[in-house]
């Protein structure tokens, strides 16, 4: 006698959920510099202000007076790009394999399941850390043949990018180069008057690599023992990530290439309030129009008359950086 199957259509929302996969530990994320924007529009309003600051002279009583000027304030909309990942799961990613981690245990559906949600989790964080360094050099992310308006912040905010170019061949000290041309020219254009912020170079490789090993940087710190040994430790411990704060700026060294070439650095401050922002929008479903976006929707799609189930994701985001002035590139000869 056949067996009745049940052929309910089961959709599972995990988006409230997916806090409890373990996320993917990323630089710049980790940094906590983005400001998170949730809005409920496809559309994202960027408020951009730069505060004037001025000396007061002094009066006779009772003649003119001063009067303080007016922020620099403008308004530009940008569309925030959508980031749909999904997978289908089929009986041969489930058949003759065993679960993760267990020896004798048949794999289920159940753990393919959850196993896909994780690594559309590692997709998502990926590619918003990605997202968040093209904004720091100065641009959106949509990713190789994407689909959307590829902006540019010097463009769209009328400002041109600052350089401050090290040549490693020369004896010059290169730390000297870039406080003279990066460091003390950020903390004039910010126009914020802070007591301090941090500065910070993410640099590629090569270019880190050069510096560390520039002859100057290395005889700062050859006649006493301290916590940046460069002649015998590496620098960063076991982190990927290496690390050297060198005369008042952190240099970290990225080691994706493709999101910074191995030649170059972007030396920023950290500090600056809303210099950088990420904007999340709404879910692409037309049951949640206009509702605030989150960062990352998650759910699972169950079909048994068709013996179909799916995992679905998808995340809006669009990393500003309002302040693009204020990011120098730094090219160097090797």
């Amino acid at each position: 006698m056949a067996s009745a199957r049940n052929t309910d259509f089961t959709l599972l929302d995990y988006s409230e959920e997916v806090n409890m996969i373990p996320r993917v530990w990323t630089l710049i994320d980790s940094m906590n510099m983005f400001d998170p924007m949730n809005i409920e529009s496809t559309v994202a309003q960027v408020e951009r202000i730069q505060e004037i600051s001025s000396l007061i002279a002094a009066r006779a009583r009772g003649g003119e007076r001063n009067y303080t000027g007016s922020e620099n304030a403008q308004t530009v909309n940008f569309n925030v790009p959508f980031f749909p990942c999904d997978r289908g799961i089929t009986a041969q990613d489930i058949q003759n394999f065993r679960k993760y981690g267990e020896g004798n245990a048949p794999k289920t559906l159940q753990d393919q399941v959850t196993r896909v949600m994780e690594r559309c989790r590692r997709n998502q964080a990926l590619t918003k850390e990605r997202v968040m360094v093209e904004a720091i050099k100065g641009a959106s992310y949509l990713g190789t043949g994407g689909v959307g308006t590829l902006y540019n912040y010097y463009t769209s905010f009328g400002e041109t990018q600052a350089t401050a170019d090290v040549d490693f061949t020369s004896s010059d000290d290169p730390s000297a180069t870039i406080e003279t041309n990066a460091r003390l020219p950020i903390a004039t254009a910010a126009q914020d008057e802070a007591g301090g912020y941090e500065v910070v170079a993410l640099c590629g490789t090569q270019w880190f690599s050069a510096f560390i090993a520039h002859s100057k940087v290395r005889e700062a710190y050859s006649q006493y023992s301290s916590q940046q040994e460069l002649l015998r430790e590496r620098q960063g411990g076991n982190s990927i990530y290496r690390e050297f704060t060198h005369k008042n700026v952190r240099y970290i060294e990225y080691p994706d290439n493709a999101s910074v070439p191995m030649g170059e650095a972007y030396i920023f401050p950290m500090g600056i309030a809303e210099m950088f922002r990420i904007y999340y929008g709404p879910a692409d479903d037309a049951m949640m129009p206009n509702e605030i976006g989150q960062e990352l929707y998650l759910w699972y799609k169950e079909d048994q008359f068709n013996r179909q189930y799916k995992v679905e994701s998808e995340s809006s985001m669009l990393a500003v950086n309002t302040r693009p002035e204020l990011v120098y590139k730094s090219t160097g000869t090797f």
